[in-house]
């Protein structure tokens, strides 16, 4: 069970990624892993930016959030996108 806080939580970072998605154009069904490593790296650096470089909080914001979206893409595609092998 969820505490309400953990579900406000993750509400935000699922909208986040699709606001993210929208300002891009792009849809859940083009997403592949690169898309979904960029909005993460491009959150870490806002993140990062507004609350300099607590390694802590940093960390469990990044579980946390993640968590949230892998979840939701799980629920809307039955998987969360995975990088292709290396060749």
């Amino acid at each position: 069970r969820y505490s309400v806080q953990s579900i406000r939580a993750q509400v935000r970072a699922v909208r986040r990624f699709l606001a993210y998605l929208d300002e891009r154009g792009m849809s859940l069904d083009d997403i592949d892993a690169e898309h979904v490593a960029a909005y993460w790296r491009e959150r870490r650096l806002a993140y990062e930016r507004d609350h300099g470089d607590a390694a802590v909080r940093l960390q469990r914001w990044h579980r946390e959030g993640r968590a949230a979206v892998q979840r939701y893409l799980r629920e809307l595609r039955g998987s969360v996108p995975k990088r292709p092998a290396q060749i």
